[in-house]
């Protein structure tokens, strides 16, 4: 019995395609002579009266078109059936199995990276461990260190040039000396030194000793400087006072002035104790910039920011397997499984639809009436030279046209192939299938469960054990 079919079904299939140059109306049925791309009528006009080849052309059209349908729409279904074991049939029977197995190749991959991370936790770098400078870190360095010198050496220059025969250019010598000692050797000299007494040092008690030594040094060369200052002030006074001339100065009479100064700045004038201050604070801030130059602890901030991301990968993707590969069982491969079955079922209906109408319509000859009328009419019409039916019959008998029906008992195997897995799908493929994907689901969280003190560690385990 023909089984329930629509032409919209068909079409959906791509069958309704032409097999000759005609156009194709999409109202007739798929094996309706015109549907496959046949007009006989065109056929009889091309012919100009010459009707004997032409009925030639159009049968043997025919008899391809047909032909080729039945291999179209059998192609459909042979497609499908036919896939190598690593297609459906793969999926259906060892499908879910396999999915549990590459959920537990994930597993081992995630206990191989904690593994690994445990060990890389053992083995970071010290706390002491240094960053080498780079070149360009040293020229950072040394371009401070001058701005701060000349710097310093800026603000006591106009004075040291009013009170030095030596005028602009020695002054300015003599000034940038006397900064590249408190800025350059004391602070950032002590600075590196310190630095490096600290990290080899396992006692504090060099490093404080050092530090309180570094402040009396520094305290002590800028109040000696700014002791010195106060003098060049006073003698540019009195200078100033007696009218001396700037020959007349010189550093043995500066020395001498500054023997009757007092060490406490407080006594001073204030742009002496101001400079006494800029000393001080240049020199910290060399010393700040030395003792910071060798950064430590650098590579293993590195190391554990990169463990600290290896390890939520890890977690990330162990939490969430069980649902993952529970979804690529239920959402993915069931329901992959269960619409190719679905799609099969479809194109075997519509397979055995076309191929029992093309057996009836061959059998009963219909489609050779149908093309041999619109051919007769069309002909007398353009055509002084009239041809009837019995002409038609007696023309058809006489030439040599294959007449054997498309479809073979081959063909008629391929639509029961699909039958059988159909209905051995239906009967109970379907339950035994979607079963075997409910015990893997299962399977694969109890692999889940397994893994899970080996991969986030006993402690871990316990906690989401206690909070799930």
């Amino acid at each position: 019995m023909t089984e329930d079919k629509t032409p919209s079904d068909l079409e959906s299939n791509g069958l309704p395609e032409s097999a000759g140059s005609g156009a194709i109306s999409t109202d007739s049925w798929p094996t309706d002579p015109k549907s496959l791309g046949i007009d006989p009528a065109e056929v009889a006009i091309d012919a100009h009266g010459d009707w004997k080849p032409a009925h030639h052309k159009l049968l043997t059209s025919l008899g391809l078109a047909y032909r080729d349908l039945v291999n179209r729409t059998l192609g459909t279904v042979a497609r499908e059936i036919g896939q190598p074991l690593n297609g459906w049939d793969f999926r259906r029977s060892k499908g879910p199995r396999q999915v549990t197995h590459d959920a537990e190749g994930e597993l081992k991959d995630l206990q191989r990276r904690s593994a690994q991370h445990r060990d890389a936790r053992k083995t970071l770098p010290l706390p002491s461990d240094t960053d080498p400078p780079t070149g360009y870190d040293w020229l950072k360095l040394i371009a401070l260190l001058a701005v701060c010198i000349v710097l310093e050496a800026v603000a006591n220059v106009t004075l040291l040039s009013r009170a030095l025969s030596t005028g602009l250019v020695g002054a300015f010598i003599t000034a940038v000396l006397v900064s590249a000692i408190n800025v350059g050797a004391l602070g950032a000299g002590g600075g590196l030194t310190l630095s490096g007494v600290r990290r080899h040092s396992k006692s504090r008690v060099p490093f404080l000793a050092g530090c309180g030594l570094l402040v009396v040094a520094a305290t002590a060369l800028n109040l000696v400087v700014g002791r010195h200052r106060e003098a060049f002030a006073r003698l540019i006074e009195e200078r100033e006072q007696q009218t001396l001339e700037a020959t007349e100065v010189s550093l043995a009479s500066v020395r001498e002035l500054a023997a009757g100064i007092s060490f406490n700045p407080v006594t001073w004038e204030l742009e002496s104790l101001l400079f006494l201050a800029l000393g001080l604070a240049l020199c910290a801030v060399g010393f700040y910039k030395g003792f910071t130059f060798v950064k430590t602890g650098v590579k293993r901030q590195e190391a554990e920011e990169s463990l600290a991301l290896e390890w939520k990968d890890i977690k990330e993707r162990y939490t969430t397997l069980s649902e993952r590969y529970r979804r690529k069982l239920t959402q993915g491969l069931r329901a992959d499984v269960a619409g190719w079955i679905e799609e099969l079922d479809r194109k075997r209906r519509l397979a055995r639809n076309v191929l029992e109408d093309v057996k009836e319509s061959w059998e009963k000859g219909s489609y050779l009436d149908f093309v041999e009328s619109d051919f007769i009419v069309a002909h007398n019409k353009h055509n002084a030279d009239k041809i009837d039916r019995e002409m038609v019959d007696r023309h058809r008998e006489s030439v040599n046209v294959d007449w054997s029906f498309p479809a073979t008992p081959a063909d008629w195997h391929i639509l029961d192939e699909a039958d059988e897995i159909v209905a051995a799908w239906r009967d109970s493929g379907q339950e035994a299938f979607f079963e075997s994907v409910h015990l893997e689901c299962e399977n694969v969280a109890d692999l889940w469960k397994r893994y899970e003190s080996v991969i986030l560690g006993p402690a871990a385990a316990k906690g989401t054990h206690s909070t799930g």
